[in-house]
């Protein structure tokens, strides 16, 4: 199982299913700056997932910015603003940056 939170997704052991699964993953208008105004109380939504071995999950940028997904350990949404420390990759997947109305999805093998 794997857990999908703020920026980074949590490094896990996936487990088979019989079948996979699709997920989309919203990121909202605003989701690049939470001291803005805006809507946006989430960099993703949903922001918690729970996917096994073989899911997909697609995330749509539906900001006015442009967004990176990528798998390791990080501060969180309002840490980053704080401190500025972007976290740290495990190497696993990096969307690279993905920019308003443009998608990324990647399938979790193992």
């Amino acid at each position: 199982m794997l857990v999908l939170g703020t920026f980074f997704i949590a490094d896990s052991t996936l487990t088979p299913t019989a079948h996979a699964e699709e997920y989309f993953v919203n990121i909202p208008f605003g989701a690049f700056n939470p001291e803005l105004n805006t809507p946006a109380e989430v960099w993703f939504d949903p922001p918690v997932l729970q996917i096994h071995e073989g899911d997909t999950i697609t995330w749509y940028n539906d900001d006015g910015e442009g967004h990176t997904v990528t798998s390791g350990e990080g501060s969180g949404r309002f840490g980053w603003m704080d401190t500025k420390d972007l976290g740290v990759s495990n190497g696993i997947f990096d969307s690279k940056r993905f920019m308003p109305g443009d998608s990324w999805e990647y399938t979790f093998e193992n």
